[in-house]
């Protein structure tokens, strides 16, 4: 999509991110069962590894849309984590283009594989990973069991 670009993401996108999320479940969703809700932003740098993770925003026409990060793992494996759309910009490929974006970062960071976490019944992400080239595969010793979630992999 025209005008849209991948940027470190900074504190004060955090703090949108966390008004786009509105319940106990909105959080599970995009950080897993171990983040609490309400979420409290000034703790949710630290929760969320903010600064040892590489962690992205996405903007398009100016405006924060989607946020990701890329946690780096054992074996030159690209883990990507607490992936989000906007509420108001979902349904417009916006999630497909960060997957697409964080991908090539992850390439440009000379990872062979990218792995993700995906709740089982968020359908809809699934789908999306799936079609970018994601598939469901073992769990690595070094990628701690997510309850109710899938682990995908992609080679790059």
């Amino acid at each position: 999509m025209d005008g849209e670009y991948l940027r470190r993401a900074t504190l004060n996108d955090l703090q949108d991110v966390a008004s786009w999320i509105g319940s106990a479940r909105e959080c599970e969703l995009w950080a897993g069962p171990r983040l609490p809700f309400p979420l409290d932003v000034t703790l949710l740098p630290a929760r969320i590894d903010f600064d040892e993770a590489r962690t992205f925003a996405m903007s398009s026409a100016d405006r924060l849309v989607a946020f990701g990060q890329i946690v780096p793992k054992a074996l030159r494996r690209a883990h990507l984590a607490r992936v989000i759309v906007a509420p108001a910009a979902r349904g417009r490929g916006h999630g497909e283009r960060l997957i697409r974006l964080l991908i090539a970062e992850a390439r440009q960071l000379l990872h062979l594989r990218v792995s993700l976490n995906v709740d089982r019944e968020n359908v809809v992400a699934i789908a999306l990973y799936s079609k970018v080239g994601f598939h469901e595969t073992e769990r690595p010793a070094d990628e701690p069991d997510a309850h109710g979630s899938r682990y995908m992999e992609l080679r790059t």
